[in-house]
């Protein structure tokens, strides 16, 4: 499984990517293992554990703008503002 010539993720990108952007779990190697570096060493459980007040007022204000409707596309509604809310400086 860790040749990407045979077993490649690139089918992830064509369609999560339309709907997601580009992940690194679409990602083969070398360049998964570049980034998952990276992110491995940045998000561990106590950075994240000290970010979980601040995550949790982002995602309380993103669905009060939306509540009133009584529904929501969330995929729509959260991917791409609760990450750059949650990681703006």
């Amino acid at each position: 499984m860790g040749n990407p010539t045979d077993f490649s993720n690139s089918i992830y990108e064509t369609h999560f990517g339309l709907t997601f952007g580009r992940s690194i779990t679409t990602m083969d190697a070398p360049l998964h293992g570049k980034y998952r570096r990276l992110f491995q060493a940045a998000f561990t459980p106590q950075m994240l554990g000290a970010l979980r007040l601040r995550f949790e007022k982002v995602m309380n204000a993103l669905v009060d703008s939306f509540a009133h409707k009584g529904m929501a596309d969330l995929v729509r509604e959260l991917r791409f503002i609760f990450r750059s809310l949650s990681f703006s400086i």
